[in-house]
């Protein structure tokens, strides 16, 4: 129970309430374990892993930890990532990004957005806030990208 001190002269009480809105997400046991459920299915990381090679791997763990460090960060959509803006972008990693990309987007691990901004897949990358838009706006990249390597095929 909430105690309200009585109103001063010349002041008033405001009492608003808020509903919270609660968002779908699948639960975080499903990240990266391969499993299909209501929610979809998931990635398994082990399999995922087993297709990379080893600078595909380091380009794995470099966008996992910046997607952890977007996330401390708090921001809106931790999914997308812009490597020349984090610290441990070294040229190393930056000819493996264009030497792997390709491999990386057949596996499904990231997305080519916009030059130099990356999308991770939000079923093996999960932050809680904002998870449906989030992966709306994966399966549009995903959708674009399906449709220009079907106009290229023709």
């Amino acid at each position: 129970m909430i105690e309200i001190a009585p109103p001063k002269q010349n002041e008033q009480i405001v009492i608003t309430t808020k509903r919270a809105v609660v968002e779908p997400m699948p639960p975080y046991n499903l990240v990266g374990n391969g499993f299909r459920n209501r929610h979809g299915a998931s990635l398994d990381i082990i399999d995922v892993c087993a297709q990379l090679n080893q600078g595909e791997l380091k380009l794995l763990q470099f966008f996992g930890d910046a997607f952890n460090s977007a996330c401390m960060r708090a921001e809106k959509n931790p999914n997308l990532i812009t490597p020349t803006k984090e610290d441990d972008f070294d040229d190393y990693l930056r000819v493996m990004l264009m030497k792997m990309y390709k491999h990386m987007e057949y596996v499904g691990l990231i997305i080519r957005i916009k030059r130099g901004i990356y999308i991770l897949n939000p079923k093996l990358f999960m932050y809680s806030t904002g998870y449906t838009k989030i992966l709306q706006q994966w399966e549009e990249a995903r959708a674009k990208l399906d449709k220009e390597t079907s106009n290229d095929a023709i």
